[in-house]
């Protein structure tokens, strides 16, 4: 069937029908293991020295306002210490890996699906009998969903220790003073968790979806791009300040 000849829901289906159905087959295992494995390494490993860099950069940085504002207090860099760990885990982390995870990874995904629907591969899928959907979606949302709260944790970690690190050597703050969790509580760890899931689950859709949709345009896709960032972005902070707000009475 040519691409004029089929009906515009087949040509850009709709972000809700690409969410449930490719979270269906990947809660059922309805997943290719080769492309769930490459879609898996290159999220996690390929994102690793970026989170770990701009994590670690952010600490300093916090580190740094946080000894200009506690001059003239006794110890009072080493009291902003577990506030930073609490910080780092609840919000810090979770929000900054989930942007940098949206430029790089949901970038990636935007920009590849959009160049197989614009070279017709999506077409030969379905001539084939396959779902697309299942087939490139599915493997991508599992991989996210596993990716992201490894890369939030690593995130988190880098930033803590090099917080930790120049607090110690710049300013003279015991390490162990600084670094220290007497203020995380269950509740931080599961917003950890449930933050970065849920942020694993929405990029690759956000992104599957802009692709797509618009990438059989002439010029889709770098719309699809486009548009897979700033869904993925905005997806990003509506999930922080939502699962903020329901959990802030645990917290």
């Amino acid at each position: 069937m040519s691409r004029a000849a089929r009906p515009d829901s087949e040509i850009q289906p709709s972000a809700t029908a690409i969410g449930l159905q490719a979270l269906g087959a990947a809660l059922r295992g309805r997943v290719a293991a080769r492309p769930f494995r490459r879609a898996f390494a290159e999220m996690l490993f390929g994102n690793v020295p970026l989170v770990a860099l701009c994590l670690g950069a952010f600490g300093i940085v916090l580190v740094e306002h946080a000894a200009r504002e506690a001059a003239g207090v006794p110890s009072g860099l080493a009291l902003v210490g577990p506030l930073l760990v609490e910080l780092m885990l609840r919000e810090f982390g979770p929000i900054l890996v989930g942007l940098m995870f949206t430029m790089r990874a949901g970038a990636g995904i935007a920009a590849e699906l959009a160049f197989m629907a614009r070279t017709e591969q999506v077409d030969a899928l379905r001539m084939c009998g396959l779902d697309p959907v299942r087939a490139l979606v599915a493997p991508r949302l599992a991989a996210g969903a596993l990716s992201m709260p490894l890369l939030g944790l690593t995130g988190s970690a880098a930033g803590l220790l090099a917080a930790t690190g120049w607090a110690a050597l710049r300013h003279g703050v015991d390490p162990y003073l600084f670094l220290s969790f007497r203020q995380v509580h269950a509740a931080d760890w599961v917003s950890l968790l449930l933050k970065t899931l849920a942020i694993g689950l929405a990029i690759p859709w956000t992104a599957s979806h802009a692709a797509l949709s618009l990438g059989q345009r002439p010029e889709g896709v770098g719309r699809a791009v486009v548009a897979g960032v700033v869904a993925g972005a905005l997806a990003v902070i509506l999930l922080d300040v939502g699962l903020s707000g329901v959990l802030w009475p645990l917290l």
